[in-house]
């Protein structure tokens, strides 16, 4: 099998099509790094989270969600509370700057997505859906 054939190989083709120059365009403008919007996204739907949370859920290692934690902290888009249930964990949160610049990037990713998942009809990106999940509950399962 040649590696363009791989169905890992298109997977790893499809996102760097479609993350990176969305992020190349935002890193420039607002100075935002790809792994601190995938940072963003989550805590925009999740605020309180840990890092170590984040990292579990994105599949990220744990130094580059750090990074990219110290990276919003520094340009405050996001603050580090103490959880009040348990003194010893820190949860993270998009401050109001982050949240502005979150509404302000979010449209243009929901289009992207659209666009991008506009080419499958409904049955088709329920069946996506479907075998992504899969994949991922396998992935993680892998050593």
């Amino acid at each position: 099998m040649r590696l363009g054939s791989s169905p890992f190989f298109k997977l790893l083709l499809l996102v760097n099509l479609t993350a990176r120059p969305f992020a190349r365009r935002y890193e420039k403008q607002h100075r935002l790094a790809l792994p601190e919007w995938r940072v963003m996204l989550v805590l925009a739907e999740s605020p309180g989270l840990s890092a170590v949370e984040i990292a579990e859920g994105l599949g990220l290692d744990k130094m580059t969600v750090s990074r990219a934690v110290r990276g919003l902290e520094r340009q405050g888009r996001l603050d580090r509370r103490v959880d009040p249930r348990d003194g010893r964990r820190w949860t993270l949160h998009l401050s109001a700057a982050g949240r502005a610049l979150f509404r302000k990037i979010a449209p243009s990713a929901i289009v992207r997505e659209a666009a991008l998942f506009g080419v499958l009809t409904a049955t088709e990106r329920k069946k996506l859906e479907a075998i992504l999940d899969r994949l991922v509950a396998g992935a993680r399962g892998l050593p």
